[in-house]
């Protein structure tokens, strides 16, 4: 048996599920966007995650996207419209009423959470955007595999 990598398939009573098993040292996973090169220092940036990260079709799917790197008084922000590209041909967007901006004051939302459910399988990149008057302020995306059930 090769212990730097081992996969197998486990079978329950009502489905069989594979498994994984990868040294920690080996597993590097991308998910959501972070500072690249070229970025200001404390450029506000989504990290997206994905849970799971892989299913078997018909899966219900939680995303949670983190605002990091933002400073409190940042008003390009504040109160954005929401939108969700779910990877699948269908998005999702929502816009908040907020009062007027104020320094030091304004809460500045930085988790954002939603599920999705997807019926087909396939490989899918979601992408969670933070609009302002338009104007594109900040993204994140995430992947997801998922299966046809055994």
């Amino acid at each position: 048996m090769n212990r730097d990598l081992l996969t197998g398939i486990i079978r329950t009573a009502s489905r069989a599920c594979l498994l994984l098993v990868v040294p920690a040292a080996a597993l590097v996973v991308s998910m959501g966007a972070s500072p690249g090169p070229g970025a200001r220092e404390n450029e506000p940036y989504l990290d997206l995650r994905a849970r799971p990260m892989a299913a078997f079709a018909p899966a219900r799917i939680v995303f949670t996207g983190v605002l990091r790197d933002v400073a409190g008084d940042n008003e390009d922000v504040y109160c954005p419209t929401v939108a969700w590209d779910w990877g699948d041909g269908t998005t999702s967007t929502a816009t908040s009423s907020c009062a007027p901006f104020d320094p030091g004051e304004s809460e500045i939302q930085r988790y954002f959470v939603k599920s999705h459910i997807y019926r087909v399988p396939g490989q899918y990149t979601i992408v969670l955007r933070l609009w302002k008057h338009r104007r594109l302020v900040v993204y994140g995306n995430a992947d997801v595999n998922i299966s046809r059930a055994p």
